[in-house]
């Protein structure tokens, strides 16, 4: 089935009006489908729900790089994927200042990105992040969108409309690298606050988006190599936060444990910019951690513990296993190891 007859048997994925309660806007891709008891009496927003900022630049980025091996696909859903750029020049970015954000819903999601737990997002103090806040990562994903975009219009014939993407893809990339780059760590910040202060914390999220391309290539080593170093590396993967922020805790869902998907993401980063054996260090772990399970399958996360010899990774008590993000691990990080002791960068 293509996806555009998908969307004309489940209306309520037409994303074309406002819902404070459910959040959908004109343009933007759901978070979450749910059609359970509580949906269906209406004690939650999952019909489908759309708190989520990410989603809409991932979409646009997956159907560019579809297109690429299915021309047809760019013109098939070019409603939907303008639908979804308007978005991110509109709703997506409520205050003008070019960068993607959310803001806290009384009731509903705290953070709107993939790190979506209520205490994931805040600054050194470990005051929770508010108004509307502009995490690295989904910077990234617009970015890759915005190219995506260019190259779809490309495609089309289209040679202006493609121009002027590429044109905002390195605006943003210019005003990404002046508010978000954090010196004394030669690293990233973890986002903007609703204030525009950053978030001065040292996360997972920024090795992560090497695999968006938004990094210039002369901080790309930078960030790989903080990425790796003792705060962060545990030998089984990257810790969604430094052990040494204010709430690290390896055992919590996204302040110090490992997200194979995460990880992954970094990985297919730093080989995009050449960082072959640092690539390879992290693909090499993350097959390890599944080698090391009984089903040779990745959980959704781990526990952020170190790497101890003859010893597996500690389990994170309630992840799921396996888990629908890790499902592609083996395949996206398979070629990264096939090229092992071929290079030498």
């Amino acid at each position: 089935m293509g996806i555009s007859r998908i969307y004309q048997r489940n209306p309520t994925l037409r994303s074309g009006q406002y819902d404070d309660e459910t959040l959908e806007q004109p343009g933007k891709i759901l978070h979450e489908l749910r059609v359970g008891e509580l949906t269906r009496l209406g004690h939650t927003p999952h019909r489908p729900y759309y708190a989520t900022a990410d989603a809409t630049p991932l979409f646009v980025w997956l159907v560019g790089e579809l297109s690429q091996a299915h021309p047809g696909l760019a013109q098939e859903l070019r409603p939907r994927w303008e639908a979804a750029l308007n978005w991110l020049l509109t709703d997506g970015d409520p205050d003008g200042d070019g960068f993607i954000e959310y803001a806290p819903q009384p009731g509903g999601m705290t953070n709107a990105v993939w790190k979506d737990s209520a205490d994931s997002t805040f600054d050194e103090h470990g005051v929770d992040a508010s108004g509307h806040i502009a995490v690295i990562e989904v910077q990234g994903y617009a970015y890759a969108a915005y190219l995506s975009a260019a190259q779809m219009y490309e495609t089309l014939g289209e040679e202006d409309k493609g121009a002027e993407w590429r044109e905002r893809a390195a605006a943003l990339q210019k005003q990404f690298q002046e508010r978000f780059w954090w010196p004394e760590q030669g690293y990233y910040v973890h986002g903007l606050n609703g204030d525009k202060t950053p978030l001065r914390v040292v996360v997972s999220n920024p090795a992560h988006a090497l695999w968006t391309g938004i990094v210039p290539q002369e901080y790309a080593e930078q960030v790989a190599t903080r990425a790796l170093g003792e705060d962060l590396w545990t030998g089984w993967g990257i810790r969604t936060l430094g052990r040494h922020e204010v709430r690290y805790n390896p055992v919590s869902y996204h302040n110090g444990s490992v997200w194979p998907h995460d990880t992954a993401a970094a990985a297919l980063g730093m080989a995009r910019y050449g960082l072959h054996s640092q690539a390879q260090q992290v693909a090499r772990a993350l097959f390890d951690a599944a080698l090391a399970a009984s089903d040779l399958r990745l959980s959704e996360l781990l526990a952020g513990f170190d790497r101890t010899e003859d010893a597996p990774p500690v389990p994170y008590p309630a992840a799921c296993h396996p888990q629908g993000w890790d499902a592609a691990i083996p395949l996206a990080l398979a070629p990264l190891l096939s090229s092992e002791g071929r290079d030498s960068n």
